[in-house]
């Protein structure tokens, strides 16, 4: 039997976290099937050089699976000539793919790439799936990172918009946008695909938490919060977690705190207005991601920093599915994707209006009687509403039945 050719085109690095714990896993499954001849292109981030030893073995492991790599150059900043380079270089790479090679599925990753394949769509004949669909625009207004008359929130809104319009399907995780582009009349078929957690990898781990917490220097009696990933821009600042932190210690002086963030220095110039947790805070860089699951196995509560706002109904956080998988209720707030309602439904998370000293307080309460469970039971609770929010096979499903609309 003849084999599809199926194209990703994504505008990140391949070895980015983003990649390999969401989208990779459907592909690496779907390789399985040997249903497809898969090609993948890629923007490669000189902050975060492959040696040619690195390329090859990558080339190589996906030549395996009947995988091409196609890596481009990404140009960090969101100059318009920057990004101007970048679509110039991602359209050669894809008319020789598509025009040549005959790759006429292609599926893109989030809102750039995906206004890259709607512009590609106007000069030439292809299908396009528009995978986790969302509004980063809107994103960047909300969070004060564009202003509305900025030329740059201008001209990705209107690509949203309009490659959403122009796409053969889409998919993004909350019902929330399913009713927006209801609201738009979108014809093409829509498929809740939330962000996939890896419940194979993540999941509570006993010995790796006595383990770490000996390590970390946290006792039995310690509750230790966990907050691992970026801060700033879509997410809180290093300021507003050092003082819900804060906040938090002022309540009960059980609480230790871990970070591990690529913001080392942010977290460092926050600390100089807390000082009273510099004994109980430890600050790490980024871990392998196959270390991550004895991490939140080692905490107690985990916080997802991102900022309430209007857009905020339409993301699908990576992390919410990792905590729950792993055991880990989580502190969120209010209105962001469905996680919010998640939370409470399983009693799996305390909700909070934004992340400041004052909700922080407010929250107190809820977090203690959270955590006075014993541990393990609630991380089963956790786990068993991970798997059914977020888990692989569920979403899997809904990706293969999105693919199959894609190339039929």
């Amino acid at each position: 039997m003849k084999k599809k050719k199926l194209l990703y085109f994504f505008y990140n690095r391949f070895h980015d976290p983003l990649l390999q714990s969401n989208i990779f896993l459907y592909i690496n499954e779907l390789a399985k099937s040997g249903e497809y001849d898969v090609a993948i292109i890629t923007y490669e981030d000189k902050k975060f050089p492959l040696s040619a030893a690195e390329k090859r073995r990558t080339h190589e492991a996906l030549k395996a699976q009947s995988i091409a790599w196609h890596p481009l150059e990404w140009h960090a900043g969101s100059n318009l000539i920057l990004k101007g380079i970048d679509l110039l270089e991602g359209f050669t790479r894809l008319a020789y793919l598509v025009l040549v090679k005959d790759y006429r599925n292609v599926i893109s990753l989030g809102s750039i790439a995906g206004s890259f394949l709607y512009l590609f769509s106007k000069t030439t004949k292809l299908k396009f799936y528009l995978y986790q669909y969302e509004p980063h625009s809107e994103y960047a207004l909300d969070n004060k990172i564009w202003s509305a008359g900025s030329p740059q929130y201008k001209l990705l809104h209107r690509f949203e918009e309009r490659a959403v319009k122009a796409c053969t399907v889409v998919s993004s995780g909350t019902d929330n946008m399913r009713r927006r582009l209801e609201d738009w009349q979108i014809k093409a078929p829509f498929f809740k695909v939330s962000s996939v957690a890896n419940d194979k990898l993540f999941r509570f781990n006993s010995s790796q938490r006595e383990r770490l917490r000996r390590e970390l220097n946290i006792k039995p009696e310690h509750r230790l919060v966990i907050y691992p990933g970026k801060l700033g821009e879509l997410y809180c600042s290093a300021q507003q977690l050092i003082q819900v932190f804060k906040t938090l210690y002022q309540r009960d002086t059980g609480f230790r705190f871990l970070v591990i963030t690529p913001n080392n220095a942010e977290i460092n110039m926050a600390l100089q207005q807390a000082s009273e947790l510099r004994e109980v805070l430890r600050l790490l860089p980024p871990a392998p991601y196959t270390e991550m699951p004895n991490y939140l196995s080692a905490a107690d509560l985990g916080i997802v920093a991102v900022l309430p706002g209007p857009s905020k109904q339409f993301i699908s956080n990576i992390k919410v599915g990792e905590y729950l998988c792993a055991g880990l209720p989580y502190l969120i707030c209010r209105g962001i994707s469905e996680d919010d309602l998640i939370a409470e439904k399983h009693s799996v998370g305390v909700v909070v209006k934004d992340l400041t000293p004052g909700e922080a307080q407010d929250a107190y309460p809820k977090i203690k009687d959270l955590l006075s469970e014993p541990r393990e039971a609630l991380a089963e609770r956790c786990r068993n509403a991970g798997i059914l929010y977020r888990g692989f096979e569920n979403q899997y499903r809904e990706f293969q039945k999105a693919v199959t609309a894609l190339t039929e």
